[in-house]
């Protein structure tokens, strides 16, 4: 698998140059802390609805927590995966 990626990069050099001077953006250390602060906030309430969703999924439905855990969502998240590609493209 890397070898594709060497040889891309040794024959393909001209894409990889630096072709200027490119500004750096920066973000100063509160509003880091900030984005971050506000980024695990933000997991862990999506969290906890996933968490409450999957419970009333399996009491509605008589699905076994397990079986959505370990089957459902992996496959959701694939899924979901597959489609961002192919809408990246």
């Amino acid at each position: 698998m890397l070898t594709p990626f060497a040889v891309q990069l040794s024959t393909h050099t001209h894409l990889y140059e630096d072709e200027g001077e490119e500004e750096e953006v920066t973000l100063s250390l509160p509003v880091a802390i900030g984005l971050l602060v506000l980024s695990t906030v933000l997991v862990g309430v999506t969290s906890e609805w996933l968490v409450d969703s999957i419970e009333g999924v399996s009491e509605n439905y008589g699905v076994p927590k397990t079986f959505i855990g370990l089957i459902l969502l992996p496959g959701a998240w694939l899924q979901h995966r597959e489609r961002s590609k192919k809408h990246s493209c």
